[in-house]
């Protein structure tokens, strides 16, 4: 599995580090939860970059990839982890890669109704998965907010 982390950490910063331990522990339940709500957000943006996708580049048949792909949060010492996993050919087609033939000296593949065969394919990149990351990053601010409140219980 392709393994994509983006990682939150509180106290990185000196200085931001000595106003949030005045704080005690909220600034850590807060980024905790900001990785759950992140994680959710990665997991619907790259699935539905795979599924816009698909239809036209990806070839899905069986749907392998949209099921077996998902963003977990997990916790650390100062904050948070977030994490994309996907299947191996997610990798292949967000990085793009030649495959080459291995047990035979062609690879023998068919579009429509001709049959091709070829000694190696390159795959072109798509970049569903950074593309999902950013679009999770834009959300970021709105899903701080919602993370704060939620933890202060004060109501937006």
């Amino acid at each position: 599995m392709l393994r994509l982390t983006a990682s939150l950490d509180l106290y990185g910063n000196p200085t931001l580090r000595r106003r949030l331990e005045r704080l005690g522990e909220v600034p850590v339940e807060v980024a905790r939860e900001l990785a759950k709500q992140t994680a959710v957000v990665l997991t619907r943006e790259a699935k539905a970059n795979l599924q816009f996708q698909s239809a036209r580049t990806l070839g899905r048949r069986s749907g392998n990839l949209i099921t077996h792909t998902r963003a977990f949060a997990r916790d650390t010492p100062n904050g948070a982890t977030v994490e994309l996993y996907t299947l191996f050919y997610g990798r292949v087609n967000a990085r793009g890669m030649e495959i080459e033939a291995k047990n035979v000296p062609y690879l023998v593949f068919r579009i429509g109704n001709r049959f091709f065969r070829k000694r190696s394919v390159i795959i072109p990149a798509r970049d569903w998965d950074r593309l999902a990351i950013e679009r999770t990053r834009a959300q970021i601010p709105r899903l701080t907010r919602q993370a704060v409140t939620a933890r202060m219980r004060i109501a937006p």
